[in-house]
């Protein structure tokens, strides 16, 4: 989303008048690029969980090979959302299927 249209959505959408198309579109530009985002997530999250349970948790240089191949994130990306590090990513996966297992 380019900033005029940021800024065009906060200087109108506040004044109370009618929803016009344009921001409407841009709403829903804004809503479906963040669910996108979410589940490319997801998907890259049971990705590694399916390899945990495989035993076969690669390292990191694997991991970018695989989310490559797969349109998946790689190990960085993964690493700055979750702010941990490669190895306490796996531990904390590990954990959830723990927790999972247990209830």
């Amino acid at each position: 989303m380019e900033k005029e249209d940021i800024k065009y959505l906060l200087l109108n959408f506040t004044k109370g008048q009618e929803i016009e198309e344009r921001k409407v579109e841009l709403i829903m530009k804004l809503y479906y690029q963040r669910r996108e985002n979410l589940q490319n997530y997801k998907e890259t999250k049971k990705r590694l969980t399916q390899l945990i349970i495989e035993g076969n948790f690669p390292n990191s240089r694997e991991w970018n090979k695989i989310a490559q191949k797969e349109g998946l994130y790689s190990s960085t990306s993964i690493q700055y959302i979750e702010n941990l590090n490669w190895k306490q990513i796996e531990t904390k996966i590990i954990r959830e299927i723990k927790d999972i297992l247990a209830s």
